[in-house]
């Protein structure tokens, strides 16, 4: 019965977060045609997810576990924003969409919903969302360039959630401040490496499991 409870609970939780999102994604406007093509260039393909301008949250966000939408907020689509820190937003965003990272979260949700007696469900949890927008930052950011500049793009996120306050009511819509710190340092402290390295070490890798592998070997029974 107690486990019933709290699965009835954390459900429940599940439904309002999103019908809040539901209700952010309809209160949200088309971009206008400028950002629209732009937005249609960045993604490359039709089946890209839809891209909307909204009031109601301070950092750009993907909403929706099925058929995600990518928000922006609307101080981004100014004629002060740059350019290029709504390039590095959508780029990110979409690779949320090309990971499938919401329905991910949705699994997550789900897990947590049904385990929640369990502490290391939270806390795989928790570990998941900050490895996917690491992981998303880093397919983003290729070089060190790239990081210094989407680290700035981020510092001016942090500097305009200071300003307007986080009013994102959905948890999972929302960006902490201490996260955008914490990407920040790890984009300038770990800038990515080259990606011409990356098939060397998989290769590597590949090697030595594959010895490890060789060199070990299940006993025999002993005949009877």
């Amino acid at each position: 019965l107690a486990w019933l409870i709290g699965v009835f609970v954390l459900a429940g939780r599940m439904i309002r977060d999103w019908w809040r999102a539901d209700q952010i994604i309809r209160g949200a406007v088309e971009p206008n045609a400028g950002l629209a093509d732009f937005y249609r260039q960045l993604a490359g393909h039709s089946r890209a997810p839809r891209l909307r301008v909204s009031s109601e949250i301070t950092s750009p966000a993907i909403a929706g576990w099925i058929r995600p939408v990518i928000l922006i907020p609307s101080w981004m689509t100014t004629n002060e924003a740059p350019r290029e820190h709504l390039l590095w937003s959508l780029r990110h965003e979409l690779m949320h969409a090309r990971r499938l990272d919401t329905l991910a979260g949705l699994v997550r949700r789900i897990s947590e919903a049904l385990l929640f007696f369990h502490p290391l469900v939270w806390w795989a949890g928790s570990r998941w969302e900050r490895s996917v927008e690491l992981a998303c930052d880093r397919a983003v950011a290729r070089s060190a360039e790239e990081a210094e500049l989407y680290a700035s793009q981020l510092y001016r996120i942090l500097i305009e959630m200071r300003k307007q306050g986080e009013r994102t009511p959905v948890p999972a819509m929302s960006m902490m401040k201490t996260e955008i710190g914490r990407r920040i340092h790890t984009l300038l402290d770990r800038p990515p490496r080259p990606a011409r390295m990356l098939p060397i070490v998989g290769l590597i890798f590949v090697a030595a499991t594959a010895c490890v592998g060789l060199t070990y070997h299940q006993p025999l029974p002993a005949a009877s």
